[in-house]
């Protein structure tokens, strides 16, 4: 009975309190929401915009002007030409094999500037050339093949030299070529000539394609000078030698005509070659005859018919 007394007592302060706290927050009033004018809103956001700024970005405006150009000034001291340097496109006729008293080839480049090396032969034709090394100073050049007769080079450093063997196709010696970094002059296209017939090269396609009993494919590379001697004439400049057998009978004509000019010879012929091997050579306008070229010897054997011949050329 005790019990039970106790229990409706308990639960009769309970209802009390619940009661009274339900009064309390039914009477508290309700803060309104506070409401800023737009320009008041505006202020607001640019302190807070000033704030984060602050926050992500330490520097002040001054301050980030004194950093950048700084790191400007670096940069142009690192990675630009020097000033007034000349960029220019440079030619260089060189031989297959340089001889002792023969100088090298320098290809000088400004600092972050990229020389193209161009192989071609002494008729402007591709000439294919293979790298044998990797260029002696990697710190100070970077070198690339771009194409079989083209190689790149770019200069990382502000000076240095360095080296690069090549060999042309079908040489035998290689060619060494020297790189050097200047402050006053880069070459950027360089064409280097060599004195010689490369691998593109439409007279070795020519002597080629009638070596295998097959005709002289049309040819794009034909001077003047060339289409007077295909059909006989004699152009400015060269000089129409008299021909005799080994009999010292002079030959006709109709077999052979012969032309020198520097240290070239022509020989206009419908007959062929036996020695020494021309290294180019053109077919006239009505097929029966052909022009080879080759160096100016006083003798040379011709193949006429099945029958080898000396030929004296005075």
């Amino acid at each position: 009975m005790i019990r039970i007394l106790f229990l409706a007592i308990v639960c009769t302060l309970f209802n009390s309190m619940d009661a009274e706290a339900q009064s309390r927050r039914s009477t508290q009033e309700v803060e309104p929401k506070k409401v800023y004018k737009e320009s008041a809103e505006r202020k607001l956001s640019r302190v807070a915009l000033e704030d984060l700024k602050k926050e992500i970005f330490a520097f002040s405006d001054e301050e980030a002007d004194e950093v950048k150009g700084t790191y400007e000034r670096l940069d142009d001291f690192l990675y630009s030409a020097p000033n007034g340097i000349d960029v220019v496109n440079k030619v260089f006729n060189i031989k297959p094999r340089l001889s002792q008293d023969e100088e090298i080839p320098v290809i000088v480049m400004g600092h972050n500037f990229t020389s193209t090396l161009v192989f071609v032969d002494q008729n402007g034709a591709p000439w294919t050339v293979d790298m044998l090394t990797d260029v002696s100073n990697t710190e100070v050049f970077s070198v690339e093949k771009k194409a079989p007769h083209i190689i790149t080079v770019r200069a990382k450093k502000l000076a240095g030299e360095a080296n690069l063997p090549v060999l042309l196709k079908g040489e035998h010696y290689p060619l060494t070529l020297l790189f050097d970094v200047s402050t006053k002059e880069s070459y950027f296209t360089v064409d280097m000539v060599v004195k010689g017939f490369g691998d593109h090269s439409q007279g070795v396609s020519a002597l080629k394609s009638i070596d295998e009993g097959a005709g002289i494919p049309p040819r794009y590379d034909t001077s003047e000078d060339i289409n007077k001697l295909v059909m006989g004439i004699t152009p400015d400049g060269y000089k129409k030698a008299k021909v005799f057998d080994a009999y010292a009978s002079k030959v006709s004509d109709l077999d052979f005509m012969v032309w020198r000019k520097g240290e070239e010879m022509y020989i206009l012929t419908p007959h062929m070659y036996f020695a020494p091997r021309p290294y180019d050579v053109h077919a006239s306008p009505d097929g029966k005859n052909r022009l080879f070229v080759l160096k100016d010897v006083p003798i040379i054997k011709m193949r006429k018919y099945n029958k080898i011949i000396d030929l004296n050329i005075q």
